[in-house]
Formats: structure tokens, C-alpha cells, sequence
């Protein structure tokens, strides 16, 4: 009896528990509860119904986060993340994606039929050349151009310390190209075409030049000035041109850079019209070529006369230096021929007898009046002298002039400086070198200069026609310019010499330079 009772309540307590146990929602969806003790399986979980998500073509299942999957068109950025290995077959249809092992911040790229790593560039320009970017490399040609180009502004490519092109064809630039600086370790072949374009610089004042400059014009007023070249030292191979092209004649000294010398001089000096000098850098010192035969025109002549006709010492009075002049005048010349005077190698003595008013006419002619140029045209003599006996009751003349004999020279057409110990010619002054002109209305104008006259001392006298204007130089100063008076028939360079007393008197004359427009030319 007791065994019954106990059969009949475990039944009523089983019947109980699997009463409670399932439960259905409306949906007809049996509920079961599971205990969490233990294990259990998949099995335990009830069959979900069969659903079909249709997915469009492009889109891909992303769940909505309610456990149900949705079929979405994907834009904006995709995240993949896997713990385990996740494998990409190919992009775009070009395999081995996953073999390539790119480190961080690099990206892959095409090479060919496969991928590879490479530098991400993005906003930095070309960061490797042939997928390196270790080491120097070289632009490989293809068929084509390569341009290097930008919407506004300039596109700069930074070609490091040396650029080298080797093979194929000679390159074209067909725009303008600036070089700041430029070294040619070799040779530079331009071809038949010309190089143009050079720097010009005027100078008109003292300065330095810098290294860029060029071609150099020299165009001084009446006042001298000074330029400086560059130091020569790391300027090999530098050149500058410099073209006179003032008509003033006054001299512009070129002077080396601290002890640099020019020829091995510490400069040189312009002062002829339409003269050029090219200077060369060794890298120590400047090297000069000078060209004294630029001319105005084709009918202008430069001469030239240092008498050297002579060697040794000669007292024949028909020697008469090289360009043939002519001793004549008032009395007995005297002549000499003398080489023995240093930095003068050649020296021609002019001279009077001992008799009072006799004269010396040396005349670049074979007749007095066969005159040599017209003065109403450009015209620049220079004459190197010097006083020698005594400088007083003499008269000296040199220049220019109409009629180159007798006394006539003073009332003639003219052009010169003279020297009066009387003052009589000369405005009254007895001392200095005075300028002085004629012009064919037989009027005189004399400017007294502030160099004094004196025995043994070489001078440099220079008269040149500017324009309208005479001017008058000694060693290389302007003294004198005259715009009046100024003479317009043609003239003769001499030197004449007049003895006013019981006195021999001469002078030295060892170098002269002409240059003008022969007469009826």
C-alpha cells in the first residue's frame, strides 16, 4: 500500500514538470528551457523556420543587429576584422594578394600580372624611382613623353648634384632657361649656332664687377674713374669684354682685385674711343688682349709711331721714326735718334741751332701743306715729350695744325698746346701748358692749364674732337675743352720748337698715336 502512494506521487510530480516545461508563443513557436548546468548541444536548439533574404546583385548580408540579416548596397568604408587568417584570392582579377606582406604604411600596386608593396606617395611627389627607394636610380626611357606639369604656378624638380643623360638623341629645350650658376667640367658644343644674349653692364663711375657680368661698356664723362675686377681666385675661365665707347678720352683704369694683376701689372688703362680688351681669369691672376683697331667707320685710321726706325745713336736729321715725318723750319734743325733711355726704346730728338728765331718743324706730311684730315670730322692725337736743354726763351707746340711752317703756325687754323716763356702766345702765362685754338675767322682761344712746364719731364699731350668740342689731356687728365674757336679746315699733326735768344733748344718726342678720317675720304 505504502509502495503505491509512493508510485502515484513521482507520476503527479513528472505529469506536473512537463506540463510547465514547453510553452508556445502566438506565433506557434514552442519555447524550451534549457538548463544552463552542464553541457548541451546544438541539438537542444529549436529549428528556425526557413526564410529567404533576396540578395540584389552588388549588394552583400549585413546583419541589422536583431540577428537578422539584410541585403545592403555598400558604401563609405568596410571594416574586416578576423582573428584568423582571412584569405582574398585576387583584385581585379590579379592573384597573390595575400603572399605580398606590405608593412605598415605602405599600399599595394600593380606590377604586371601581380601585386605588390610599394611607398604610399600621396601628396609627397615621386617617392621612388622603379619601386626603390633606397638607393640612386635612373628614369627609364619610354616611348613618349614624360612631362612634369602643374595647373598655376612652377613645377620644381630638384636634380640633386649631378645629372647625367646618356643615349639616345641630343635634347631640345624650346623655352627660355635660366642657369644662375653653372660649371662645365668638359667641352660645350653649341654647333653652328650662336651664343647670345650676354650680360651688358655701362659703367659710368668706379665699382667692382661682379661675377656675372660680361660685356662691360666703358662710357666716362671728363671725370676718370676705377674698375675693379673680381678676385681671380675661383674664377677660372672668367671673361669680361670692355668696350670704350665715350668719345670724351678720358681714362678708365681696370684694376686686379687686392695684389691680382693684369699681364703682370696691377692694371691697365682705356681711354681710346671704340678700343675693347678682353680679360681672362686663371684662378690667380687676370691675363688681357687688347684690339686698338675698332674703327668708327670703314674710311677711319688709327697710326702709330714709337721710332724705332733707328738703332743706336744717330745725329742724321732724315731719320725720321717710322711713319715718315718731315724735319723742316727756320735755320738749321737739329735731329737725333736716341735708344738708350729706359721704358722709352726709341726717341727722337728735335732741336734748334744757337741762333735766335731759328725753329724746329717736325710735320707728319712730305710738304707743309699737304694736310693729313679734316677737322670738321672726329679726330684724337696723342704725342709723348719732354723739354730737354732749358725752358726758358723757347717755344713749344704740339698738336695740329693748318700751315706747319714758319711763324705762320701761330695765325693759322689750329689745335695744340703751347708753352711760352715770354707769354706772348699764350695769354700772358709763362709757366704752365696752355690749350689753345683758331678757327678760320683767325680768332685765338687760350685756357692756361695748372701743369707747370718742366725740363727732363715726359708728358702725355692729347687733343681729341668730341662732338663739337676740342678737348685737351695731360697724362690722361682733361685740363682744358674748348667749344669755341674751334678749327674746321684741314690739319697736320706736329711739333714745332722756336729758339727766342742766342740758345740751342730741343725736345724729346718718343711715341705718337693718331686716329682720324684721312682728308677726301
Amino acid at each position: 500500500m505504502v509502495k503505491t502512494s509512493t508510485l502515484a506521487v513521482i507520476l503527479a510530480a513528472l505529469i506536473i514538470s512537463i506540463a510547465f516545461a514547453d510553452e508556445a508563443d502566438a506565433a506557434g513557436l514552442v519555447k524550451r528551457a534549457i538548463s544552463t548546468v552542464g553541457t548541451w548541444a546544438v541539438s537542444d536548439i529549436p529549428q528556425l523556420p526557413a526564410t529567404k533574404i533576396s540578395l540584389t546583385d552588388g549588394n552583400i548580408i549585413v546583419g541589422d543587429g536583431s540577428g537578422i540579416g539584410s541585403s545592403v548596397n555598400p558604401t563609405g568604408d568596410v571594416d574586416i576584422s578576423n582573428t584568423g587568417v582571412f584569405s582574398i584570392s585576387n583584385i581585379h582579377s590579379i592573384g597573390n594578394v595575400t603572399s605580398v606582406g606590405c608593412a605598415a604604411g605602405q599600399v599595394l600596386k600593380v606590377s604586371g600580372t601581380t601585386w605588390e608593396c610599394a611607398a604610399d606617395s600621396t601628396g609627397s611627389g615621386i617617392a621612388s624611382i622603379n619601386a626603390d627607394t633606397t638607393a640612386a636610380q635612373t628614369i627609364i626611357g619610354v616611348t613618349g613623353n614624360t612631362t612634369a606639369s602643374t595647373a598655376s604656378g612652377a613645377t620644381t624638380i630638384n636634380l640633386g648634384t649631378d645629372v647625367v643623360t646618356t643615349g639616345g638623341s641630343a635634347q631640345t629645350i624650346t623655352k627660355a632657361f635660366t642657369i644662375n650658376s653653372l660649371t662645365l667640367g668638359g667641352s660645350l658644343d653649341v654647333g653652328s649656332k650662336a651664343v647670345n644674349n650676354y650680360n651688358v653692364t655701362t659703367v659710368t663711375t668706379t665699382g667692382t664687377l661682379n661675377s656675372n657680368g660680361e660685356v662691360i661698356l666703358l662710357n666716362p664723362s671728363t671725370t676718370a674713374f676705377t674698375v675693379t675686377l673680381p678676385d681671380a681666385t675661383g674664377n677660372t675661365g672668367k671673361h669680361y669684354r670692355f668696350f670704350y665707347i665715350a668719345t670724351t678720352g678720358t681714362a678708365v683704369t681696370i684694376d686686379g682685385d687686392a695684389a691680382d694683376t693684369i699681364n703682370g701689372r696691377t692694371s691697365i688703362s682705356m681711354k681710346y674711343p671704340r678700343t675693347a680688351v678682353d680679360v681672362y681669369s686663371d684662378g690667380t691672376n687676370w691675363y688681357a688682349i687688347y684690339a686698338d683697331q675698332i674703327y668708327a667707320r670703314e674710311n677711319y685710321a688709327v697710326y702709330t709711331d714709337d721710332c724705332l726706325s733707328s738703332i743706336g745713336t744717330s745725329t742724321t736729321v732724315g731719320i725720321q721714326c717710322t711713319l715718315g715725318w718731315t724735319d723742316t723750319g727756320t735755320g738749321t734743325e737739329t735731329g737725333l735718334m736716341i735708344d738708350s733711355v729706359v721704358d722709352h726704346p726709341g726717341i727722337k730728338q728735335l732741336g734748334t741751332t744757337a741762333v735766335s728765331g731759328d725753329d724746329n718743324f717736325f710735320f707728319l706730311a712730305s710738304t707743309a701743306v699737304l694736310n693729313t684730315f679734316d677737322s670738321d670730322d672726329t679726330f684724337d692725337l696723342t704725342f709723348v715729350v719732354r723739354p730737354v736743354t732749358a725752358i726758358t726763351t723757347v717755344n713749344y707746340a704740339v698738336g695740329a695744325n693748318l700751315n706747319t711752317v714758319t711763324a705762320t703756325y701761330l695765325t693759322s687754323e689750329n689745335a695744340m698746346f703751347m708753352f711760352d716763356s715770354a707769354g706772348t702766345n699764350t695769354g700772358g702765362d709763362t709757366t704752365h701748358w696752355v690749350c689753345r685754338t683758331r678757327s678760320s675767322g683767325g680768332t685765338d682761344q687760350t685756357t692756361a692749364t695748372a701743369i707747370t712746364v718742366t725740363l727732363n719731364q715726359w708728358y702725355n699731350l692729347r687733343v681729341l674732337k668730341d662732338s663739337g668740342t676740342i678737348r685737351f689731356l695731360i697724362d690722361d687728365v682733361n685740363v682744358c675743352n674748348h667749344s669755341t674757336q674751334i678749327p674746321s679746315g684741314p690739319l697736320n699733326p706736329f711739333i714745332a720748337i722756336d729758339t727766342l735768344a742766342a740758345a740751342a733748344r730741343a725736345m724729346d718726342f718718343d711715341y705718337f698715336r693718331g686716329s682720324w678720317v684721312p682728308s677726301g675720304r
